[in-house]
């Protein structure tokens, strides 16, 4: 079985890969310059600010939303709202994402 040859080209030298690099450090910079650590109270809690509790449309309830080793804080009307439409991308994609129900 032959192999197909080794490119001698590498990816520093690929205009597209550069551009791609330089677009996702740029947006990799946005993110995370913008987020927040909180320190945890006595009781292990964390209290979220006026700020961020009024930007995520938090008043009485917040949704928890797992994401590997980190998680989103969301209002739960909002992010019902975004899974659907997650759930139809995917489904435009032909993935088959199957909700919490049995």
């Amino acid at each position: 079985m032959a192999l197909p040859p080794v490119s001698t080209e590498s990816a520093r030298d690929c205009p597209s890969v550069i551009a791609e690099a330089a677009g996702f450090s740029a947006m990799t910079g946005l993110i995370f310059s913008d987020a927040k650590e909180f320190p945890f109270d006595s009781t292990g809690r964390i209290v979220l600010t006026e700020k961020l509790l009024k930007h995520a449309g938090i008043t009485d309830k917040a949704l928890f939303v797992g994401k590997g080793r980190t998680f989103q804080i969301w209002n739960p009307d909002t992010y019902q709202a975004k899974e659907s439409e997650m759930r139809q991308n995917a489904l435009e994609k032909h993935f088959n994402i199957k909700n919490g129900e049995a």
